[in-house]
């Protein structure tokens, strides 16, 4: 009977320091509420909760990220999805732009103005996306943001080295974050000024 007891009183004890471990990382009472500014808040503590409890139809869920704008960068959201998760998932979900939620913390999606973007296909790990015609008609700095948006978002993708933006069938004339305007296939490098930090 004596193991017994000694095992008992071990994991009380170990309990009783758990417990106190615990609480003692707690964080302490304050008298009143403090609202901190949104810039204090990490971004991923602002993202919300998907809408979607459930997968489509049986399909198994999951995520996605797309990036959209916060201020003068660049910022990862994630989306639900079904698997497989395909680049068409990516840029479709990218069309749809922030949810409310993201949208009352001012997150912006300036590539709406070029949807619909379609995947025209891939070649050599370049990725040929289909952009609206209004898509040259976007300002300068939210046609910028726009083209960052899309090359960030399909570039996280596995063996995507490149993506070449086209209106019709025939590859346009884009600006890098520096503003140069170039007809090649873009990656991050050429948008590093508007990379999440």
């Amino acid at each position: 009977m004596k193991p017994v007891a000694s095992r008992r009183a071990r994991l009380f004890l170990a309990l009783v320091v758990a417990g106190g471990l615990i609480a003692g990382c707690g964080i302490g009472a304050e008298s009143r509420a403090e609202l901190l500014k949104r810039q204090a808040v990490p971004f991923g503590l602002l993202a919300p909760a998907s809408s979607s409890t459930s997968a489509p139809s049986g399909k198994t869920p999951s995520l996605v990220t797309i990036y959209l704008q916060a201020g003068t960068r660049l910022v990862p959201a994630s989306r639900q999805v079904p698997i497989p998760v395909t680049i068409d998932e990516a840029l479709n979900e990218l069309s749809h732009g922030p949810t409310a939620e993201e949208s009352t913390f001012g997150i912006g999606s300036p590539v709406a103005a070029a949807t619909p973007l379609d995947l025209k296909g891939e070649k050599d790990g370049v990725v040929s996306i289909s952009v609206s015609p209004a898509f040259a008609n976007m300002g300068g700095q939210d046609q910028i943001v726009a083209v960052a948006q899309i090359v960030f978002t399909v570039s996280s993708f596995p063996g995507v080295t490149g993506v070449l933006l086209l209106v019709g069938k025939q590859a346009t004339q884009v600006p890098t974050g520096s503003g140069s305007l170039v007809q090649r296939p873009l990656t991050r490098s050429d948008y590093a000024d508007l990379a999440p930090i």
